[in-house]
C-alpha cells in the first residue's frame, strides 16, 4: 500500500503542476519561491518516512529483547528443575542400581517416563518460540545420564560378585578344609571376577583354616587347662605351610604367654587350694554335723580340696562316720540324749583302744543334738524343713492383705509343727519362722482394726477342732504382740464371743483400745497405776503368763473406753474407776471373793460374765457332789481355796480344784485330784 503524504495538518497535498509565467522579473521570483516551496515539502515528507521506519526496527529490537528475557527466563526454569529434581531422581536411581536393587534399562525406562511427565508439566510454564531448544537441551541432560547407569550396574554386579565371593569364603572357613574347599571352588567357577583374584580367594581360604585348626586347638586347650596339648600344638606351627612367619612367630609367642599363664595359675590355684582347703573342710564339717545326708558334689570337692593337707585325715573320718551321723540325726533331740548318755556310760565302763575317735564321735553327736534342739525350740519350721518336711511359706504382707489366706496358711504350718512336737517335746510352736518376723510384726502391726480382728478370727476358725489349735494361734499372736500379749486375750474374746452386759463385744475393746495406745498424745494412768488396781481386783486368781494377759487386756479396754466416753485424763497419776472397774471386768469376766478360816480373803476368776449368785449356787451343786464322793462334809470342803483348772472336761465344762492350807489338791479315792465341775459352763 502506497503511503500518503502527510502535511502539518493532516491534509491531503495535491500534486504541484508546472505554470508557466510571463518572463519578467516578477514571474522569476514567484516561480523561485514556489520551486522552493516545494523542495521543503519534499524533504519533509522523506524524514518522516525515515522516522516510520526506524521506529519499526526499534519495536522489531523490542520484540526480540523480549524473547529473549522469555527465553532466559525459561532456560532458569528448565535449569531450576534440571539441578533439583531432576538431579534427585537421577540419584535415586544411581543409588538403587549402584546398589543393585534396579538394572540400567529398568532405571533409563524410570528415568524417561518420569523425565517426559516432568517436561510435560514444565511446558506450560515455558515461551513457545524457543521450546525446540528446551526440548533438545532437556533430552540432552536425560541422554547424559542415561548413559551413566549401565557403567553403575557393571560395578554393582562386581561388587555383589565380591561380596558373594567374600560370604562363600567365610561360610567354607568354617566348614573342614576339604569340604570347604569343595564348596568354595563350587562357588568360584560362576564368579566373574579375574583368576588372580580367585586364586587369593583360595589362598584366603587356606590361610584361614590354618588358623582356625590353630585357635580351636588353643582354646579347647585352654579351657581344659592342657599344657601339654599347648606345647604339642605350638610344635605344629612350622608344618601350617599357608602362615607366613609372622603370623607362625605370632601363634608361637601366644601359645608360648598361653602356657605360662596357666601355669601361673595353675600353681596359684593350688596354693589357694591348699591355703583355703582349712576352710572348706570346715564348711564340709559344719555340714556333717548338722546330720544331713551329704552330696556327692560337696564329697567330691572337699576331697579334692584337702588332699594332701593336713585335713586329709579328718576328711576321710567324718566321711566313714557320716552315716551314722545322719542316722543319730533323724532321732528325736530326747532320743539323742538318750544315746549320748549311754554312750558316756559305757565308755566310763568299757575304757577305749583309740580314745580320740571316740571322743570326736562323741563330741559330734553331742554338737549335733545341740544344734537339732536349737533349731527344734527357736525355728521349728526350719527343723522341719531339715526333716524333709514341704512346709508352706508364709508371706508376712498376706497378713493384712489376705488375712483368710495368711490365717490358713498359719493353721496348716501350726498342724505340722504340733506333729512335730508329739515326736519330739522339746519342739516349739512358733508359725512364723524367725526370718519373717520382723515383716510380719510391721504388717500386722499397720494393720487397722478390722483387719487384725479379721485376721485374728480367721485363726481362730481355721485352727478349730484340730489338735493343738489354740497353741497355734495363740502362739502366732505372742509372736506378733511382743511384749504387748492383749492380742491373746483377744483372740480367747474372739474364741469365746465374750461381750458385756450391753453387747460391747470383748475382742473388738481390746484391739481398738491397742491401737489408741498407739498415740503418744494419749494421756493415760501410769502402768504401775494401773497395775496396782489389777492385782487389787484378781488378787492371785491371774498370775504368771495368764496375768499378763488379762492385765494387758485391762490395759487396752480401758484406753479404748476412755476414748470411747470421751475421758480426758489430767496426767498419768488420774484413773477413772467406774471405768477401771468396767475395763476389769471385761478383761478378767469377774473374780470371785471366797472367805476361808485359816486365812485371808482368796480371789479366784469366775466363768466369764457369770454373776456371784450363780457362781455360788454352781459351787453349791459342786461341794454336795465333790462331799458324796471323798467323804469330806461341805463346810470342810468350803474352807478349801478354791483355784480354776487349766484342765476341763470331755466336753469342754469348766472345773475348779480344791486346794488346802499346804497348797496340795484335793484327792479322791482312787487317787487322783477331784475337782469341781460347773456343768454346761465352757467359758
Amino acid at each position: 500500500m502506497a503511503r500518503i503524504p502527510v502535511g502539518n495538518f493532516g491534509q491531503a497535498v495535491p500534486q504541484a503542476h508546472q505554470t508557466q509565467l510571463p518572463q519578467n522579473q516578477s514571474g522569476q521570483i514567484i516561480g523561485n519561491v514556489l520551486q522552493s516551496a516545494g523542495q521543503q515539502a519534499g524533504q519533509y515528507l522523506e524524514a518522516k518516512d525515515k522516522l516510520q521506519r526506524e521506529s519499526e526496527v526499534a519495536a522489531k529490537r523490542l520484540e526480540l529483547y523480549n524473547n529473549e528475557l522469555d527465553k532466559k527466563e525459561g532456560q532458569l526454569k528448565v535449569d531450576a528443575v534440571l539441578t533439583t529434581k531432576f538431579s534427585d531422581k537421577t540419584t535415586e536411581l544411581r543409588n538403587q542400581v549402584g546398589n543393585g536393587t534396579l538394572s540400567a534399562a529398568a532405571a533409563n525406562t524410570a528415568l524417561k517416563t518420569w523425565s517426559d511427565e516432568k517436561f510435560t508439566e514444565l511446558r506450560t510454564q515455558l515461551p513457545g518460540h524457543a521450546m525446540p531448544d528446551y526440548q533438545n537441551y532437556w533430552d540432552a541432560n536425560v541422554n547424559k545420564q542415561s548413559g551413566s547407569f549401565l557403567p553403575l550396574q557393571l560395578k554393582a554386579t562386581e561388587q555383589k560378585d565380591r561380596v558373594l565371593n567374600e560370604t562363600a569364603l567365610i561360610a567354607t572357613s568354617r566348614m573342614s578344609r576339604d569340604e570347604g574347599r569343595t564348596r568354595l571352588n563350587e562357588y568360584l567357577a560362576t564368579s566373574a571376577v579375574s583368576e588372580a583374584e580367585k586364586h587369593q580367594i583360595r589362598l584366603s581360604f587356606e590361610i584361614a583354616q590354618d588358623r582356625k585348626e590353630v585357635d580351636s586347638g588353643v582354646r579347647l586347650a585352654v579351657e581344659a587347662k592342657d599344657i601339654a596339648a599347648l606345647r604339642q600344638i605350638q610344635a605344629s606351627i612350622p608344618d601350617k605351610k599357608f602362615l607366613d612367619s609372622k603370623a607362625a612367630e605370632s601363634y608361637s609367642m601366644s601359645i608360648y604367654r598361653e602356657i605360662a599363664r596357666l601355669e601361673n595359675n595353675i600353681q596359684i590355684e593350688e596354693n589357694k587350694r591348699i591355703n583355703k582347703a582349712g576352710q572348706v573342710f570346715n564348711e564340709f564339717k559344719s555340714q556333717v554335723l548338722t546330720g544331713v545326708a551329704l552330696g556327692a558334689e560337696l564329697i567330691q570337692n572337699t576331697g579334692m580340696a584337702v588332699k594332701g593337707t593336713e585335713h586329709e585325715a579328718e576328711y576321710n573320718f567324718y566321711i566313714k562316720q557320716s552315716k551314722d551321723f545322719q542316722k543319730f540325726a533323724s532321732l528325736s533331740t530326747s532320743a539323742q540324749l538318750k544315746r549320748i548318755n549311754e554312750a558316756k556310760a559305757y565308755q566310763k565302763k568299757h575304757p577305749s583302744n583309740d580314745p580320740e575317735s571316740d571322743n570326736k564321735i562323741l563330741a559330734t553327736y553331742e554338737n549335733i543334738y545341740n544344734e537339732k534342739l536349737k533349731t527344734a525350740k527357736e525355728n521349728p519350721t526350719q527343723a522341719l524343713r531339715q526333716a524333709g518336711i514341704n512346709v508352706p511359706d508364709l508371706n508376712p504382707t498376706m497378713i493384712s492383705a489376705n488375712p483368710a489366706a495368711a490365717a490358713k496358711t498359719i493353721a496348716e504350718i501350726g498342724a505340722y509343727q504340733v506333729a512335730q512336737q508329739d515326736k519330739d517335746p522339746n519342739a516349739t510352736i512358733s508359725p512364723i519362722a524367725p526370718d519373717i518376723l520382723p515383716a510380719a510384726k510391721k504388717a500386722f502391726d499397720n494393720s487397722g482394726v478390722n483387719e487384725k480382728l479379721a485376721f485374728i478370727g480367721n485363726m481362730v476358725e481355721a485352727t478349730k477342732n484340730t489338735k493343738g489349735g489354740q497353741q497355734v494361734w495363740k502362739e502366732t499372736l505372742k509372736q506378733l504382740g511382743g511384749d504387748d500379749q492383749s492380742y491373746v486375750m483377744a483372740g480367747v474374746a474372739k474364741m469365746h464371743g465374750f461381750k458385756s452386759d450391753k453387747g460391747q463385744d470383748v475382742a473388738t475393746a481390746i484391739i481398738a483400745g491397742n491401737q489408741a495406745l498407739k498415740n503418744e498424745a494419749l494421756i493415760m494412768p501410769s502402768k504401775d497405776l494401773l497395775k496396782q488396781k489389777f492385782n487389787a481386783f484378781v488378787g492371785g486368781s491371774a498370775t504368771g503368763e495368764t496375768g499378763t494377759m488379762t492385765f494387758d487386756a485391762y490395759r487396752s479396754i480401758y484406753a479404748y473406753l476412755s476414748q470411747r466416753d470421751n475421758r480426758i485424763h489430767k496426767d498419768s497419776k488420774d484413773i477413772d474407776k467406774n471405768i477401771s472397774e468396767l475395763a476389769l471386768g471385761l478383761a478378767t469376766g469377774g473374780v470371785y471373793t471366797q472367805n476361808t478360816s485359816y486365812g485371808s480373803t482368796w480371789k479366784v476368776s469366775k466363768p466369764y460374765g457369770m454373776s456371784d449368785s450363780r457362781f455360788k449356787a454352781s459351787l453349791e451343786k459342786g461341794y454336795a457332789e465333790v462331799a458324796h464322793i471323798t467323804g469330806h462334809t461341805v463346810a470342810e470342803l468350803k474352807n478349801w481355796r478354791l483355784s480354776r483348772s487349766d484342765k476341763k472336761t470331755s466336753k469342754g465344762e469348766l472345773l475348779y480344784d480344791l486346794i488346802n492350807e499346804r497348797g496340795n489338791p484335793l484327792l479322791g479315792p482312787n487317787g487322783g485330784v477331784q475337782r469341781i465341775v460347773f456343768t454346761g459352763v465352757t467359758k
